[in-house]
């Protein structure tokens, strides 16, 4: 899946601190959860610590990586840097006979590795657009911090989508999934927004159940 950058309200610098706010009280209360949580073993905490790492996961991933021009770019150059050395190498080593032979091969070597660097490039890319700058969130609670997020979640999923060229497949379930299948941004804050939700359910259900032992 890559980005797909278009015309909109929502800028890219905008989304980036929108993101940037989310991840801060998604750490903090990931901070704050541990601590509250150190040495308990409950099936629903461990739920709510999965849910905390695939909601930081995927407010990095919303920030949408490399874009489809950048991607390409890089395809472009590299593998073409590659065919010709080879092509080069391979006609001066082995003679033109086998140029051909070696260079499809060679290149065939290399899609791996440059889609496993593409990858690298885009976390790297994404960790940088969300690093937060160390402030706080003012509550030091683990369940408003994630109704905070979620809620910031909400509303910035709210304006990509109101602002996308593909707005009109929002309208329906299914035109949402297909969506997010399309949009990095828009399956990554799909995807966030589920985590928060059953992040939150647990944590709650959890401290139900303590209260009601008491």
């Amino acid at each position: 899946m890559v980005a797909i950058w278009h015309s909109r309200r929502v800028k890219r610098a905008d989304l980036y601190a929108e993101l940037t706010s989310i991840r801060r009280s998604v750490r903090e209360a990931t901070v704050h959860f541990d601590a509250l949580a150190d040495g308990l073993d409950h099936p629903r905490l461990e739920t709510v610590r999965q849910r905390l790492t695939t909601a930081d996961a995927s407010v990095r991933s919303a920030a949408g990586g490399l874009s489809l021009v950048t991607r390409t770019s890089i395809d472009v150059v590299v593998l073409m840097a590659v065919g010709w050395t080879t092509a080069s190498l391979a006609g001066a080593l082995l003679g033109p006979g086998w140029t051909i032979t070696v260079t499809v091969i060679v290149l065939l070597a290399c899609f791996r590795p440059l889609v496993a660097l593409l990858n690298r490039l885009a976390r790297h890319a994404n960790e940088r657009r969300t690093r937060s700058d160390g402030s706080a969130p003012a509550s030091t609670d683990v369940l408003p911090l994630l109704e905070s997020a979620r809620i910031a979640t909400q509303q910035t999923m709210h304006r990509w989508l109101g602002s996308h060229r593909l707005k009109a497949a929002a309208g329906s379930p299914s035109g949402l999934r297909w969506l997010a299948e399309q949009d990095a941004t828009v399956g990554s804050l799909r995807q966030l927004e589920i985590s928060l939700c059953q992040a939150i359910d647990s944590l709650q259900i959890w401290q139900a159940d303590t209260t009601g032992d008491r």
